[in-house]
C-alpha cells in the first residue's frame, strides 16, 4: 500500500478521478489490504519472487508440454509434472512460502490495483516507461541484426519479419517500440493498459489488441485502447476473450491451477493457453508470413470464446 498516492494530481483528468474513487473502494476491503501488504513485505524479506521468475521456463517446458500432449491440470499425472517444476533443493518452508506468494499473485483484484495506480501516476511517468522499453527493444535488435551480431545464431533472424508481442506492460510497450523503431513490423498487446500515446500522424503498421472481455471491451473500464484505436491507421483488430482474467494470457494461470491455488471459474488455464497460442500464431502468420487466418476476421467455431469488437457500436461478438 506504500505506493498509494496521498492526494489526487493537481489537475486530475476524469479518468484519474474515477480511478481514485474505485481505488478507495478497493483498498477499503480489509482482506485486500492484507493481501497487498503481504506482497510488499514478501518482496523485501525473501527471494520468493526470484523463485517465481525462475519457474517460468520450467512451466513452459513441462506444464506447457503436458498440455500439448492432452494432460489436463486435474489429471492424476499432474504431481509428476510439478516435481519437475518446483526447485529440487527448495526447503519445505520455502516451498510453502512460494505457494503463498503465488496465491497472492493470482488474486484478480491485485492486477486492478496496479492498473488504477498506473492511471494516478500520470502520463509523464508512463512516457518514461515506454521510452525505456522501446530503447531496450532497439538495443536488442541492433545487437542481433547489426553488422557484427554477438549471437552466433543471428543469421536465423529475418530482419523483415520482426514483431513484438507482450502481456500487460510488455504488451502496452509494443506501441512505444513500434513508434521508435520501424524494424518492428507488427505489434500485439495482450491485456495491457497502453501508456504511450500515438501521435496524430498515426501508426500504420499492423496491431492487435487481445484482452479479457470484462476489462477491455469498448466502453469498459479501461479507456486507453479506444484512445489508441483511433490513431491506428493500418490493419487492426480488437479481440476479447470471454471468461478470461489478466493472468489468463500467461503461464501464471497454468501454474497456480496446477498447484491447486486458484482456478478461474470463467476459463480454465488449459483453454486459455490454447486460445492465446492460436490467436498469437494467427496474427504472426498473417503479418510475417502472409498466411491469412479466419480467426482474425470472423467468429471461430474452434475458439468461440474469442470475440471481435466493433468500437463504434461498442459491441463484441
Amino acid at each position: 500500500m506504500r505506493d498509494l498516492p496521498s492526494d489526487l494530481p493537481e489537475d486530475p483528468t476524469s479518468e484519474q478521478v474515477n480511478a481514485w474513487v474505485e481505488l478507495a473502494e478497493l483498498v477499503g476491503d480489509d482482506s485486500f489490504r492484507q493481501t497487498v501488504r503481504r506482497m510488499v513485505l514478501s518482496g523485501e524479506e525473501d527471494n520468493r519472487l526470484e523463485y517465481g521468475l525462475n519457474l517460468r521456463p520450467l512451466v513452459l517446458e513441462h506444464a506447457g508440454g503436458a498440455l500439448s500432449r492432452g494432460i489436463a491440470p486435474e489429471s492424476p499425472r499432474t504431481h509428476l509434472i510439478l516435481e519437475r517444476i518446483m526447485p529440487d533443493d527448495l526447503p519445505a518452508e520455502e516451498t510453502a512460502a512460494l505457494i503463498t506468494w503465488l496465491e497472492m499473485v493470482a488474486e484478480p483484484r491485485v492486477e486492478r490495483y496496479w492498473q488504477l495506480l498506473s492511471i494516478l501516476k500520470g502520463q509523464e511517468f508512463w512516457n518514461k516507461v515506454g521510452q525505456t522499453r522501446a530503447a531496450d527493444v532497439s538495443f536488442v535488435l541492433d545487437e542481433l541484426t547489426g553488422a557484427h551480431p554477438l549471437w552466433k545464431g543471428a543469421s536465423l533472424i529475418a530482419p523483415s519479419r520482426i514483431a513484438m508481442a507482450g502481456h500487460s506492460a510488455g504488451g502496452a510497450s509494443a506501441i512505444a517500440a513500434m513508434l521508435n523503431d520501424t524494424r518492428v513490423r507488427a505489434g500485439l498487446n495482450m491485456d495491457g493498459t497502453t501508456f504511450s500515446p500515438i501521435p496524430n500522424s498515426g501508426l500504420s503498421r499492423p496491431f492487435l489488441f487481445l484482452g479479457a472481455q470484462a476489462m477491455h471491451s469498448p466502453g469498459g473500464k479501461d479507456t486507453a485502447w479506444e484512445r489508441d484505436w483511433a490513431h491506428l491507421t493500418g490493419w487492426k483488430r480488437w479481440l476479447v476473450v470471454t471468461g478470461a482474467e489478466h493472468a489468463s494470457f500467461t503461464d501464471t494461470a497454468l501454474l497456480v491451477e496446477q498447484l491447486g491455488i486458484y482456478r478461474n471459474p470463467g476459463l480454465s488455464a488449459e483453454r486459455a493457453v490454447e486460445i492465446t497460442r492460436g490467436t498469437v500464431r494467427a496474427f504472426l502468420d498473417l503479418h510475417l508470413h502472409h498466411k491469412p487466418h479466419p480467426l482474425l476476421d470472423k467468429p471461430s467455431t474452434r475458439y468461440p470464446e474469442v470475440k471481435r469488437c466493433d468500437v463504434v457500436q461498442k459491441t463484441c461478438a
